[in-house]
């Protein structure tokens, strides 16, 4: 007949596992402890200074968003969409929160899908380079 394999032997493994993993997650805590308790990180986008688009858009770009010729609004968005992706922290203005506004309505009411796009697109590069400010702005 065949003898069983012991059941100390199976238990003392399992013991021995069960203190290596306890070991592991100390050393876990302890390396987590130390990475938590070193220098906070700094945010970069706090220390570039806030561009003003408004000085940098087009003077016509009021009579272009609101031509009733399709490439004439895709050209004001797409000027102001150059400004943006050069622009990676934005001034807060109320002129802004004009075009904001001038904005979110050609998105909503535009059929044309080539100026929808670009719309989008600016909106969002303004999303990311105002950040919190861009929420007060927002119309609801």
């Amino acid at each position: 007949m065949a003898t069983r394999p012991q059941r100390a032997n199976c238990d003392n493994a399992a013991g021995d596992s069960a203190d290596a993993i306890s070991q592991f997650a100390f050393k876990a805590e302890s390396v987590t402890a130390s990475v938590s308790s070193g220098p906070q990180d700094i945010d970069p986008w706090t220390l570039l200074d806030p561009t003003d688009v408004i000085g940098k858009m087009r003077k016509d770009f009021d009579e272009l968003i609101a031509s009733k010729k399709w490439q004439e609004r895709k050209e004001a968005v797409d000027s102001m969409l150059s400004i943006m992706e050069n622009s990676p922290r934005v001034a807060m203005s109320p002129e802004l929160q004009q075009v904001i506004s001038t904005l979110t309505k050609v998105l909503e009411k535009d059929v044309n899908i080539n100026v929808s796009s670009v719309c989008a697109k600016v909106l969002a590069k303004l999303a990311t380079s105002m950040r919190t400010d861009f929420a007060a702005v927002v119309p609801k």
